[in-house]
Order: C-alpha cells, then structure tokens, then sequence
C-alpha cells in the first residue's frame, strides 16, 4: 500500500512538472495509484482543486500547441479533424478561442485555407499522374473543396476545359 502511496506522490509532482498533454494521462496513472492505495488525494497533499487547474492547463497546452499544427498544415482532412480537437480540448479547459490568442474568424479562415490547398494538392496529384482510377471521384472532391474554400478551378489554376480533358483521357 505504501508504495502505492509512493508512487502516487511521484506522479503528482511530475504532472506539476508538466503542462502538456501528458499531464491527463499522469494524472490518471496517479488517481490508480491512489485507489491501489486505497488512499485520497489529501493523503498526498493535493486536492481536487489543484488536480483540475493542473488538467485545464493540458488541455489548453494541447488547444495551443493544435492551433500551431493547423496553421502550419492547411490541409482540409487535417484542419478540420484538428479544429475538432482543439475545440474538445478548449471545451475540456472551459476556455474560449480567445485564451489559445485566435478567434472565430481565424478558425473560419484557416477550414476555408484548408479546403483551398487540399483542391490545389488533389489537382496537383492529378496532373503528376498519381490519381488516375478514382479521377471523377477526386475531381468530385476538387469541387466540393473549392466551394467550400469559397474559390474557383481558376483559382487553382485550372479551368472547366483541363478538366474536361481529364475525364476524356480516362
């Protein structure tokens, strides 16, 4: 039981040593130790308190380091499977957008960056002979990005006549 109660202690301090995304999870490791103990978080010198400041700021730690992968990805699947987690995180902090320093305007323009590379990238994987099965399926997700990205083939630099000619070479 004691070096349970041991080991408690350790994890405790190092999620105070830590403030990413590790610190839930350490957390978690300590609140076993604490029931192998059979013991509270008192008996270590903690609270409840102390353990949920210690876990809003992972959660937050984890929204900002997210924002920072989503700016320097601007892919569609990324961005928006990356603005669903930082959004989790943020609501798991009770924190806002404007604590991570963006708003919803930089969110809205980050999806609609996003969907505008992946329209470029799929193009891009087209015309250098990568996609050649699924052609009228990824041209599908061309247009489906491009009006998402509120953008146009020409944007992208291609026009209704490229693409047409792509399906005529299918």
């Amino acid at each position: 039981m004691q070096n349970h109660l041991d080991e408690a202690k350790k994890l405790l301090q190092k999620a105070k040593e830590i403030n990413h995304n590790t610190v839930t999870y350490t957390l978690a490791l300590m609140r076993e130790e604490l029931n192998l103990a059979n013991a509270t978080l008192e008996d270590i010198d903690s609270s409840e308190d102390e353990v949920a400041k210690m876990k809003r700021l992972g959660h937050l730690y984890n929204a900002r380091s997210l924002l920072q992968l989503i700016k320097e990805k601007y892919i569609s699947d990324d961005v928006t499977r990356l603005l669903r987690l930082m959004r989790e995180d943020l609501k798991l902090a009770n924190a806002t957008l404007e604590d991570i320093d963006t708003s919803e305007k930089e969110v809205s323009e980050m999806k609609r960056l996003g969907h505008f590379n992946q329209a470029n990238r799929w193009l891009q994987l087209i015309r250098e002979g990568y996609i050649t099965k699924y052609l009228t399926e990824t041209l599908d997700y061309i247009r489906e990005d491009l009006k998402l990205a509120n953008a146009t083939l020409e944007d992208i630099g291609t026009s209704e006549k490229e693409i047409a000619e792509m399906t005529k070479e299918k």
